[in-house]
């Protein structure tokens, strides 16, 4: 059901592209000759007003194909000139090309902003933790400064500077915002008690009081490639123990098993108190060098809880929204890049078709586990609006094929003043063929792989 619904997402956000060249050809008069959803053999047909819309087998993408008149006719002869009354995408003005081309990407940036904007009055859901915490021993080689105030492990924040801790979340957002000394409220043993701390400033700004979140060592999900696959352990199982030592939480679980080859563990499930024995590979033991790179190589995720979180102000909500269009176009031709220059970091980051419906199938399912159905909602929505402005950005690369490339293509036509060739652009087309499959294949690997 899972899967079902993440290619349902990424169908639908598919059609919002492709509907974006489509109503844009329309408005301008320019003839659609197919508007084709899926590739494969076509399951369903249907013609309105001249365009046949289809339906094929394969849920891998989509496209809008133009009624390019006689073009086949130009193929070996002549240059294709310009007329901006021309009812052919082929023969129309630059300007009525690029708005066509453009209409795709900016159709899914236009969906990313409704999405957000929904978003901000319906709140987003937030995977964290507890406001019980960890208190760390030291911080930059010093006592940290959590524990110099006397804060305990256990103890739960309630409260800093007098605004309400919900959860670890909060904490952190509370700290990076603040300045000076902190008031913080926490309870121990029912009692509430306050403490003054004055945090630890990092070269980089950062503020820290040396705390991390009670993690409860409940498992929440293992990972298909985990060495703990193997092992009788199930999720919702509780780690009691690492060779002999008591586990009480997530801290202590990752910081026994640091380097271990060989884990003997001991858990509870509903039968009562069991032990097994979990190997631990070469790799997996190179690459946990430290705590985030240890909950990686282990593949296992202890509970987390998703909470719904609205923010404060609109202005600052609208800010990470248009910081977010920044990121991912600096994330997006820093992948590019990397397809050429390191092929392997390409694949293990970028996801294909395969790696997205992965993605929101594991989304809804953790949505659903710990959210309910308002909760998958929430995610999934936010999921849907992070793809759709990635494929607008994807398709602006100027790569053959994709929409940028073909901007390119028509734009250097223009400037030269020489018109083109339809076999040109054929050739061009078919380069930019041979380079997305290239990418495909690759992108396609990773997804494998991670499975």
């Amino acid at each position: 059901m899972n899967i079902i619904i993440g290619l349902f997402i990424l169908s639908f956000i598919i059609i919002i592209h492709e509907l974006g060249h489509l109503l844009a050809a329309v408005s301008l008069k320019i003839k659609v000759k197919e508007f084709r959803l899926f590739f494969g053999p076509k399951l369903l047909t249907t013609n309105i007003r001249g365009t046949s819309f289809s339906l094929g087998c394969i849920p891998l993408g989509g496209y809008v194909k133009f009624d390019n008149g006689d073009i086949n006719e130009h193929f070996h002869t002549g240059r294709i000139e310009t007329d901006a009354t021309s009812p052919y995408f082929f023969s129309t003005s630059i300007s009525k090309k690029i708005i066509i081309i453009l209409a795709g990407p900016a159709s899914n940036i236009l969906f990313y902003f409704l999405c957000s904007w929904i978003l901000f009055y319906t709140g987003t859901t937030l995977i964290t933790y507890s406001n019980t915490v960890v208190v760390q021993d030291t911080l930059a080689e010093q006592n940290a400064p959590a524990k110099i105030a006397g804060l305990r492990t256990g103890d739960t924040i309630t409260a800093i500077n007098q605004i309400p801790v919900n959860n670890f979340d909060d904490i952190i957002r509370i700290i990076k915002n603040s300045q000076g000394s902190l008031t913080v409220t926490f309870a121990r043993a029912g009692l509430s008690k306050t403490a003054e701390i004055l945090p630890y400033t990092t070269q980089e700004g950062t503020r820290l009081i040396g705390l991390s979140p009670f993690i409860p060592p409940v498992i929440g999900e293992i990972g298909r490639k985990s060495p703990f696959k193997a092992a009788p352990i199930a999720v919702g199982d509780t780690i009691t123990g690492v060779n002999g030592l008591s586990v009480a939480h997530a801290d202590q679980f990752y910081k026994y098993v640091k380097g271990q080859e060989t884990l003997t563990i001991q858990y509870q499930n509903k039968e009562g108190p069991q032990e097994t024995t979990v190997q631990i590979t070469q790799d997996n033991r190179r690459s946990a060098t430290e705590e985030s790179s240890i909950v990686d190589s282990l593949g296992i995720l202890f509970e987390y809880v998703v909470v719904r979180t609205r923010p404060q102000s609109y202005l600052q909500y609208m800010n990470s929204v248009f910081l977010r269009v920044g990121n991912t176009v600096v994330a997006t031709f820093g992948a590019i890049f990397s397809a050429y220059v390191h092929p392997s970091q390409f694949v293990s980051d970028v996801s294909g078709p395969i790696g997205i419906v992965g993605g929101i199938a594991r989304t809804t399912q953790r949505s659903l586990a710990s959210g309910g159905l308002s909760g998958v909602l929430i995610a999934l929505l936010n999921l849907t609006a992070a793809i759709n402005l990635s494929l607008a950005i994807v398709n602006l690369v100027p790569l053959p094929i994709l929409d940028g490339g073909q901007m390119l293509f028509y734009l250097v036509a223009h400037l030269r003043k020489k018109g083109y060739t339809v076999k040109g652009l054929a050739m061009y087309n078919g380069i930019g063929a041979l380079l997305l499959l290239f990418i495909f294949i690759l992108v396609m690997y990773g997804d494998i792989l991670r499975l």
